[in-house]
């Protein structure tokens, strides 16, 4: 029997994986808040409202960007028995395991499933997916995340795949902001941008996300890929973890203070290379 597969949720990640999975041929039904962006993914049908999604499909993937927009979503069906439930946000430990425990409760069957990666990866199918939960859930759905994944690791249960997802966003936030911060220390020094961009690209230090980031400064592209408000929610997870396992100060703390500041100033929709605009400008005398 063919599964029915419903997303909620076609932002900046949802988008790209909805047009892969139909792409693959799966049975897709969408719902975002705002519906002309769920009309826009040209083979899927569009619910009119998240219950009735639930109600229909067998398999639902939630790439929200809030765990308050997960708990509305999940809050308005009647009955989740015999549904699977993926999340692919990037959310608590804590709250990922209440959700397993709502969700089982309910005779639903749950899958945490973060992703490494954003929208051009996304766009490529290059994604990376780090599952967690009971063995045969998430053998039942390693298929769907073929058609936008590079790799599926399998993280054991459930929140180890959240746990995985933030021990590398402790890794990311410096990365992307050091690539920032250097940019930004070439321009105060009179540095040529383009030319500097190119040593960084050609250094031992280049890699996929460093040339995208580097690109998006040089042609003042903000368009979010790591938005900065999921940024700080991401990383600010990563913190509180960190803190419990007995972490402080690490780099990622520090790095989340640009963020901050380029959110208090109304960027914080734009990416994360949008703090170059705040520290590249030499301050006034």
């Amino acid at each position: 029997m063919t599964r029915k597969v419903g997303l909620v949720g076609v932002g900046t990640l949802g988008d790209p994986v909805a047009r892969h999975l139909v792409a693959a041929g799966h049975d897709l039904t969408l719902y975002n808040r705002t519906r002309a962006k769920a009309e826009a993914v040209e083979g899927a049908r569009v619910a009119d409202d998240a219950a009735s999604l639930i109600a229909e499909c067998d398999v639902i993937f939630l790439v929200l960007a809030t765990e308050e927009q997960s708990d509305e979503v999940l809050g308005s069906a009647s009955d989740l028995s015999g549904k699977t439930i993926v999340q692919l946000a990037t959310t608590s430990p804590d709250y990922s395991e209440g959700l397993q425990t709502r969700i089982s409760e309910a005779a639903g069957v749950y899958v945490e499933a973060p992703i490494s990666g954003s929208r051009v990866p996304a766009e490529r199918g290059e994604l990376v997916a780090m599952l967690a939960g009971e063995p045969q859930a998430k053998a039942s759905v390693r298929d769907l995340f073929e058609p936008f994944t590079a790799k599926l690791i399998d993280c054991g249960a459930v929140p180890k795949g959240i746990a995985m997802k933030l021990a590398s966003n402790v890794m990311l936030g410096p990365l992307m902001l050091g690539i920032v911060e250097s940019m930004a220390f070439a321009k105060r020094a009179g540095l040529d941008l383009e030319t500097f961009g190119a040593l960084l690209k050609n250094s031992q230090m280049a890699s996929p996300i460093l040339g995208v980031k580097v690109d998006k400064i040089l042609s003042g592209d903000w368009s979010p890929q790591a938005q900065m408000d999921n940024v700080i929610t991401s990383g600010g997870d990563a913190v509180k973890l960190a803190h419990r396992l007995g972490m402080e100060g690490t780099l990622l703390e520090h790095a989340l203070v640009h963020v901050e500041k380029a959110c208090a100033a109304g960027l914080d929709k734009e990416d994360v290379a949008a703090v170059f605009k705040l520290l590249a400008d030499e301050p006034k005398a």
